[in-house]
């Protein structure tokens, strides 16, 4: 229970012991999913009432009560694990600055970590969370009259740290080499060249 919980209380041991594995997970994964949005303009209303200001507080504040208070212990666990691989850094200004849009990330993150990693990506990708932060909001896409190139950088992070990554992996999870021992990159294929114009369109 300490990998898939954020710290068990010795009543919750015991429940486990008495329900066993599975009907233990078969009731994580039926508890409701707190949505962060209405928590986190709730704790506004309360900083406003203390005059310390809006900030970004309270999406801390959310995810340290949610981690300790909240009943869906795995899904808060695996929020705060797909948090360090899908990430949107709160020291970006232009994401920090908009509570509200961080918020909505982490309600995307809370809607989709026991479900589809595929899923999670698609919802991810329609964030204005990660558009500001990977920098694809707004983007256009190539003018060869003006010589503007599109930003593929958001494209380029989903393959590479999201999913594929930046070399080709055995079963095991070690690197592939090639003939030489060196490590073998990605070979763009006609359908992650797809994804990147279809992210730029």
């Amino acid at each position: 229970m300490t990998q898939a919980t954020f710290g068990p209380t010795e009543a919750e041991i015991n429940d486990l012991v008495r329900r066993g594995y599975s009907n233990w997970f078969r009731r994580q994964i039926s508890e409701p999913v707190v949505g962060a949005v209405p928590d986190v303009l709730a704790l506004q209303v309360e900083y406003a009432a203390r005059n310390e200001g809006l900030g970004t507080e309270a999406i801390g504040d959310f995810a340290w009560r949610a981690a300790i208070e909240q009943p869906d212990q795995l899904r808060q666990r695996m929020v705060f694990a797909l948090s360090q691989i899908i990430v949107v850094s709160y020291e970006d200004a232009n994401v920090s600055d908009f509570f509200i849009t961080m918020a909505r990330y982490i309600d995307v993150l809370n809607a989709n970590a026991l479900g589809s990693y595929r899923v999670l990506l698609e919802d991810i990708t329609y964030t204005p969370a990660m558009a500001q932060f990977l920098t694809y909001m707004n983007n256009q896409r190539e003018d060869p009259q003006t010589g503007r190139v599109p930003d593929e950088n958001y494209a380029r992070e989903l393959m590479q740290l999201f999913t594929i990554g930046l070399v080709e992996l055995n079963q095991d999870g070690t690197p592939r080499l090639d003939a030489q021992g060196q490590e073998i990159e990605p070979t763009p294929t006609p359908t992650s060249l797809s994804l990147r114009r279809y992210l730029l369109d």
